[in-house]
């Protein structure tokens, strides 16, 4: 079963999400460039005082590898902690994406 992924970043926003992505080589507006195949679903959005990412991953070993591979050798910009200050699995009892993915 897929697991889901939530992650927080305090103190930052849209700008350094958006730094990250670009990056990474991913389009957030396309179904499939530069998104790794094994990345099910991903949404992010802010609070008022973080930044929080939603993902579900078909396995955190898969998670690993793209961290290892290609989100770790992302270079740190000012303002934007490498690391979230928050990381929690969700084992899920049920994914079903009804779009159409």
């Amino acid at each position: 079963m897929s697991e889901g992924l939530v992650m927080e970043f305090e103190g930052c926003g849209r700008d350094e999400c958006e730094y990250v992505t670009a990056q990474l080589g991913v389009d957030p507006d396309a179904e499939a460039p530069g998104w790794p195949p094994v990345l099910l679903f991903h949404t992010a959005g802010a609070t008022t005082s973080r930044w929080i990412v939603f993902e579900i991953w078909e396995s955190r070993d898969a998670h690993q590898l793209f961290t290892n591979e290609r989100l770790a050798p992302v270079p740190v910009i000012a303002g934007f902690p490498g690391s979230p200050n928050r990381v929690e699995w969700i084992d899920l009892s049920a994914f079903r994406a009804l779009w159409g993915v």
